[in-house]
């Protein structure tokens, strides 16, 4: 193998992809392991090229104990042989994955994140480069293949993400160490990427070179399928957002998904299109599981009234013609409210979000038009004033005589009629006088009290939902 041809490699990868810029500041993930070893030299090699500067970050996880210490030491040696300012740190990875209740795998990732994309920040780095190679892609793709993914999985790890760059996943592992070899180059090995306790580990020592017998290329067929994959992901998300901006209304809380839009897409396109709208609710990083998206899916084309937990404390909620994605309200107000509640008369209410307003207006508004509909509705106040109005939730076998009609109705189909999703009836606002119902608020007013010609004073109900 010629001398510079790993370096060749890595020149072409940073500019086909354009993962750094002249005069970029780049910070150097620096393990001391045989990658991130490799990744400094040839960086340097290329720094004029480039003319880039650089740094190197190192973090100590504290989980094997002397020899976590030597790692640091080798490192903090070799950034000052090559004049690479070196920003060190030691974190308790072991105390952070017990009390977050993470695994060692994944408290080591996120800590090392939040330590190099902090320092990249105080020194005002724009790339922070790792050492990815090509048979971390394929272990990667093999990985996400195993545990059940589709094209994002497939995707593997991407060249480029924000500050992150991995300007060796055209290089195999093997390459590197030769190259390390043939030039004298020293590095760190890390005892417990042999240990078989890890599935990562498992894939590279046991499965790999299984497969190898099949395709003695199958790190290189794998690597292309994840840049295919990246490739047509790419374009999937276009026609997803596009969608998404088609069929969506975002809130606060909840996204609202036109159904009968979102029916007609094709299965593929219902699936990204569901994932970014619990992404915009979801913590950063946190994404919902292939079979959550799929039981979303499936309540969406059935029944009125389903829900379906599609992350922790995001909900999928079916209704008639929309779907909510939602973050169930936990404010003090709604966790507070009483079972039932006295009207204010003048004066607001809120009741578990909703909003009932009340007015009294005098008989003169009698001789102009009363604007009724479902969210506006009047009485004869002087019929009703003897008791106290209240709101509260409905109530097993409720029922109610509508205006206009002479025979009583039960809420569970006025709410049936309307189309309200199941899933928000036992919170929606009923409005009685003693035990007997005068509105449905929204939704129907009772027969009670109809304002005509003998009427003194008019009350005005409002509903804001």
């Amino acid at each position: 193998m010629p001398k510079d041809q790993p370096l060749n490699k890595i020149r072409e990868f940073i500019v086909s992809r354009r993962l750094i810029r002249p005069k970029d500041q780049v910070l150097v993930a620096l393990s001391g392991g045989p990658d991130s070893v490799f990744l400094l030299h040839a960086l340097l090699a290329l720094r004029e090229d480039q003319k880039i500067t650089l740094l190197a970050g190192h973090l100590n996880h504290r989980l094997r104990g002397a020899e976590s210490d030597k790692d640091e030491a080798f490192v903090k040696a070799l950034a000052k042989k090559e004049g690479v300012k070196l920003i060190s740190a030691q974190r308790d990875v072991a105390g952070y994955a017990k009390r977050h209740k993470f695994s060692i795998e994944t408290a080591a990732r996120e800590l090392r994140r939040e330590f190099l994309l902090k320092t990249a920040d105080k020194y005002n780095c724009q790339k922070i480069a790792t050492g990815h190679n090509l048979n971390d892609q394929a272990e990667t793709v093999l990985m996400h293949i195993i545990r059940g993914s589709g094209l994002t999985g497939l995707k593997g790890i991407p060249a480029a993400n924000g500050k992150f760059i991995r300007p060796m996943l055209g290089i195999g592992r093997q390459e590197i160490l030769e190259y390390l070899r043939v030039n004298k180059i020293e590095w760190r090995e890390d005892s417990s990427n042999k240990s078989p306790e890890h599935t990562r580990n498992r894939i590279r020592l046991t499965l790999i070179p299984q497969l190898k017998e099949y395709n003695p290329q199958i790190a290189q067929s794998l690597s292309h399928l994840a840049e295919s994959a990246g490739s047509d992901l790419e374009l999937v998300e276009q026609l997803a957002e596009q969608a998404f901006r088609q069929t969506a209304k975002i809130h606060k809380a909840k996204i609202n998904i036109d159904l009968s839009l979102f029916n007609s897409y094709n299965k593929g396109l219902q699936r990204n299109v569901l994932r970014l709208a619990v992404l915009r609710l979801a913590r950063q990083g946190v994404a919902p599981s292939f079979e959550a998206v799929e039981n979303c899916i499936h309540l969406m084309a059935g029944r009125v009234g389903s829900r379906v937990e599609v992350l922790p404390g995001i909900w999928c909620i079916t209704g008639y013609k929309t779907a909510e994605i939602v973050i169930p309200p936990t404010s003090p107000i709604v966790k507070k409210d009483p079972a039932v509640k006295k009207l204010a008369v003048p004066g607001k209410t809120i009741f578990n979000s909703h909003l009932i307003i009340s007015k009294i207006v005098g008989s003169h508004t009698w001789g102009k038009t009363l604007i009724r509909s479902d969210d506006a509705v009047y009485y004869d106040w002087d019929r009703l004033k003897e008791m106290d109005l209240t709101v509260g939730k409905r109530r097993p076998g409720d029922a109610m005589v509508p205006f206009g009609s002479s025979h009583k109705k039960k809420t569970k189909e006025l709410f049936i009629e309307a189309k309200v999703p199941q899933a928000k009836r036992d919170s929606w606002p009923v409005i009685r006088r003693g035990d007997e119902i005068i509105w449905l608020a929204g939704l129907k007013r009772s027969n009670h009290a109809p304002v005509n010609r003998e009427t003194k004073n008019i009350l005005k109900l409002e509903f804001v939902s």
